[in-house]
């Protein structure tokens, strides 16, 4: 047949079984909705083989369910199929998705749940894995995906899998997503106002994910696979309790342009991605409990670390193109680590363990760092308050070469140097100046030391020495 046609129970309460009318259903053409005053069960399997565009409604006065064995394929063609559920608005019934498959090749897929358009909910249940193929789209306002089950802690090495799992081919558009089990996609996902990741994995070969609204991250391990993109525009809530973990595995990455607050205690962000973690200019991060960054990492926005540790893992590459402000906490870089922005320390002190270069500044308002690596050094260190910095190779001899100025407005800051050569070539200005019997210092402008110089090992001054004093023992040369 070529025109709409319309299966309708008789009774209000009545329910429909797919699989009763599937063979009569395939022959039909143009459109077709199918009404039950209670619910739809589909549990069959239906092959349409129209040409062209068709549409297929389903309309339930309660639920629509799609159980296992239930299979609706349009083949090559296009089908736009709307899943309306409650369409009194008397209940509360909503499209439950337990198993099967849809395949409406580049036609929609559109949810509905009472009088509202878009304003449906979809519901994974945990019992099958699910495919679902829509070209043009998957339309709700909640998607529910509570699919297998997963035992992991965070220490895993590997991306967990699920036995059952949904997967969706076609853009997916949503108000809420709240997701515990595993979504693989292969096209662009967005949550407009509500992503609730609890545990699971995103994966597949789409290219996005993009939340707008709040997300909220609390508990196990959730992970990004493959080279999916998360843009986040909106606020991401980071929080929970012991090793609550997120990782981005191959080329997966996070783009915060919004804000990320993550309060998770012990949280750690993990995974083998070579593009890791951006926060990107006019983005926000704020961390308010200990966390471990353990992967890639570039900050070109503000990170402010307001509690402690911050740490950075021994294989992590950390890159600060905007501000990173320290508060009165400590901050532990075992990794890369490369200042090419603005570095606060506020009163709290920061251990530079890996290999670590200064093209930004350093600023030290009260509290320090040290440094054990070797390296050239284009920016500059600012020291008040009592701040300190102590440059030494920990593990062997280090050279350090300083291009820019090393300044101490308020005469005092405290700089040791030990186990190394150090060549300051712009001069320094500080308030105490300690030189260990393994160091060597050449300081090729002046030099102004505002209150006395300790020297076990030796002090060459290019320049002039304006105000010196010396502590025992002492030795300088002066060039």
């Amino acid at each position: 047949m070529c025109c709409a046609s319309l299966f309708q129970t008789a009774a209000a309460g009545a329910s429909i079984n797919v699989s009763t009318i599937a063979s009569s259903l395939s022959s039909y053409g143009g459109g077709v909705t199918l009404q039950a005053g209670g619910n739809i069960t589909w549990a069959a399997l239906l092959n349409l083989s129209h040409s062209g565009t068709n549409t297929l409604t389903l309309k339930a006065g309660n639920d629509i369910k799609f159980n296992s064995g239930g299979i609706l394929s349009n083949g090559s063609n296009s089908l736009n199929l709307k899943l309306w559920a409650n369409y009194q608005g008397s209940t509360s019934g909503q499209v439950y998705f337990n198993g099967g498959e849809l395949n409406v090749g580049s036609g929609t897929i559109d949810i509905q749940s009472g009088t509202n358009a878009a304003s449906g909910t979809l519901n994974f249940g945990n019992t099958s894995s699910v495919t679902i193929t829509a070209g043009g789209g998957i339309n709700a306002d909640t998607l529910n995906i509570t699919n297998g089950s997963l035992s992991a802690t965070g220490t895993s090495t590997l991306p967990q899998k699920f036995s059952n799992f949904v997967t969706l081919n076609g853009p997916v558009s949503v108000n809420t997503l709240n997701l515990s089990g595993q979504l693989n996609s292969n096209n662009s996902i967005e949550v407009k106002n509500s992503f609730n990741w609890t545990q699971g994995v995103i994966g597949g070969s789409g290219s996005t994910l993009k939340t707008l609204g709040t997300t909220t991250i609390n508990k196990n391990l959730v992970e990004l696979t493959d080279s999916r993109t998360w843009t986040n525009t909106g606020t991401i809530n980071w929080g929970g309790n012991n090793l609550t973990t997120l990782k981005l595995w191959d080329s997966a990455s996070l783009n915060n342009q919004g804000t990320l607050n993550i309060s998770a205690y012990n949280g750690v962000l993990g995974g083998n991605s070579s593009q890791g973690l951006v926060n990107s200019s006019g983005g926000t991060i704020n961390v308010s409990n200990a966390v471990t960054f353990d992967g890639v990492f570039s900050n070109k926005g503000t990170l402010n670390l307001n509690s402690g540790p911050f740490t950075t893992g021994y294989s992590s590459t950390f890159t600060n193109d905007g501000t990173v402000n320290l508060g009165n906490y400590s901050a532990n870089l075992k990794g890369v680590f490369n200042n090419n922005g603005t570095f606060n320390i506020n009163g709290g002190w920061a251990g530079i363990s890996g290999s670590f270069s200064n093209a930004g500044a350093v600023n030290l308002n009260g509290g320090g760092m040290w440094v054990t690596s070797g390296g050239t050094d284009r920016g500059t260190y600012s020291l008040r308050n009592n701040a300190w910095i102590d440059f030494y190779g920990a593990s062997g001899a280090i050279t350090r070469a300083f291009n820019g100025a090393i300044s101490n407005t308020d005469k005092t800051g405290e700089i040791w140097f030990g186990n190394g050569t150090f060549n300051i070539n712009n001069g320094i200005d500080v308030g105490w100046l300690g030189i260990e019997s393994d160091a060597s210092v050449n300081i090729g402008g002046n030099y102004n030391s505002n209150w006395e110089t300790y020297i076990a090992g030796s002090l060459n001054v290019g320049g002039a020495i304006p105000n010196y004093r010396t502590a025992t023992p002492s030795w300088i040369t002066a060039r």
